[in-house]
């Protein structure tokens, strides 16, 4: 068993932290980025407007589940 000083635990924990952090902003940009198709039985009888705001609450849905993980992590 190796013995780690308190700033050396620390500097592991930072290093873990700071790779989860830049993974969820990574996800968080590539899910803004993404494009979303909104498809159903009556989606061509949607407005643009409609289609942006079905679009926004398709991401944040996704960006909300990866969210989660990134905390479970």
């Amino acid at each position: 068993m190796t013995e780690k000083t308190i700033q050396q635990t620390e500097e592991s924990y930072s290093e873990r932290a700071a790779g989860i952090l830049r993974g969820w902003y990574e996800s968080r940009d590539e899910i803004a980025r993404s494009f979303v198709r909104v498809e159903g039985p009556h989606a061509d009888l949607l407005t643009g407007a409609q289609r942006a705001e079905a679009a926004r609450k398709q991401k944040a849905e996704r960006a909300s589940a990866k969210a989660e993980e990134y905390r479970r992590e």
